[in-house]
């Protein structure tokens, strides 16, 4: 019996045409050919053999046994900086950042072959953002996890210049509208903060954090189209009055029209005073029409408006704010209210970032 090679696979065609570049294609009727193909590549050529065998395959592959590496490609070699010698018979929980770390135990407990993202560390402890396509095969009664990397830090690292990028052009932008309106210096900044952990407690990915992070943080910018005199008049408005404050989502979307931000980031600041109710504005939207990303911060929004001072009233605690709130449950998104909630009953809010209500 010959050593299988790229040639053995000329009977398997259709698992090559299924996986097309990455193992997270194979189709689940294709599965079982083809762990009997990796299965004679195990009986010639053992572990290594595995790690090595899939040429037409883009990536970096590593043979784990029981939590422990046991093979690996070169492409993986040259991903994380170790030596064959130096990365065998290693904990795979060595070549993971740390919060990382319970989330692949668990996957392995749980033989779990789902597709997910993954942050490794190198020998140099330089951290490296990956796609991961594990395969479970089982020889011998032995479980072998055939893992395929994909690295996309340098994906990873340009989009967190332009985030840094946007955060910069934000704070200057939050900075001209607070310089007019001397009561709500700060406003933006703390809405962003508490839409943010409201964000991470209701288990949105980092993505959507950022993207709320950013929109809530600019989210009142057109009001720079209102006269200051309004911004700071220390009694009721008038109708006229009041139409010039309702304008100030639309004028700031319409600002960020001509700025790359991404559309998530342009929804909050056009639609963060609609309510679920259908009583906001500008367009009275209702419930599910109003993305979540958009709920959120307007939940914050208010829960910071209402706890902060203003030219007609001293300022409330968090705690207060949250009752009034829940005078209009119908109004705010449910989730994100709760999750306000439990913020503050927790005294998640008492750092200076939040206002130190």
């Amino acid at each position: 019996m010959h050593t299988p090679d790229i040639h053995d696979l000329n009977n398997y065609k259709d698992i090559h045409s299924q996986m097309s570049s990455s193992l997270k294609s194979i189709d689940s009727k294709y599965k079982d050919v083809f762990n009997i193909f990796m299965e004679s590549v195990f009986r010639q050529g053992g572990v290594e053999a595995m790690a090595n065998s899939l040429p037409f395959v883009i990536g970096a592959f590593v043979v784990s046994v029981d939590g422990k590496v046991v093979a690996a490609n070169e492409s993986f070699l040259d991903m994380v900086g170790y030596t064959r010698n130096e990365l065998y018979k290693k904990s795979v929980t060595n070549l993971i950042l740390k919060q990382d770390q319970e989330m692949v135990l668990k996957r392995i407990r749980e033989n779990n072959p789902g597709r997910y993202k993954l942050r490794l560390l190198t020998k140099e402890s330089n951290t490296k953002y990956t796609t991961v396509s594990p395969l479970i095969i089982n020889i011998d009664n032995v479980t072998y996890r055939l893992a395929e990397f994909i690295d996309n830090t340098p994906t990873v690292n340009v989009n967190n210049n332009i985030i840094i990028a946007l955060q910069k052009t934000a704070f200057a932008l939050t900075s001209t509208i607070e310089k007019r309106d001397p009561y709500t210096v700060g406003h933006m900044s703390r809405t962003a903060a508490i839409s943010t952990e409201i964000a991470k407690l209701l288990g949105l990915n980092q993505e959507s954090i950022d993207m709320i992070q950013l929109g809530a943080s600019i989210h009142d910018i057109g009001k720079i189209s209102v006269p200051t005199e309004i911004l700071t008049k220390p009694s009721t408005l008038e109708t006229f009055e009041w139409e010039f404050i309702k304008r100030h989502p639309v004028v700031g979307y319409e600002i960020l029209g001509e700025v790359d931000f991404d559309e998530k980031i342009k929804n909050i600041v056009l639609l963060h005073h609609e309510h679920q109710d259908g009583s906001g504005y500008p367009y009275g939207l209702i419930g599910s029409s109003i993305p979540i990303e958009v709920s959120i911060v307007a939940v914050a929004d208010s829960l910071e408006a209402i706890a902060g001072v203003r030219p007609y009233r001293q300022a409330l605690s968090f705690k207060d704010a949250i009752e009034i709130m829940k005078q209009e449950p119908n109004k705010y998104h449910h989730p994100s209210l709760s999750a306000a909630c439990t913020l503050v009953e927790d005294g998640r809010l008492n750092g200076k970032e939040f206002g130190l209500h």
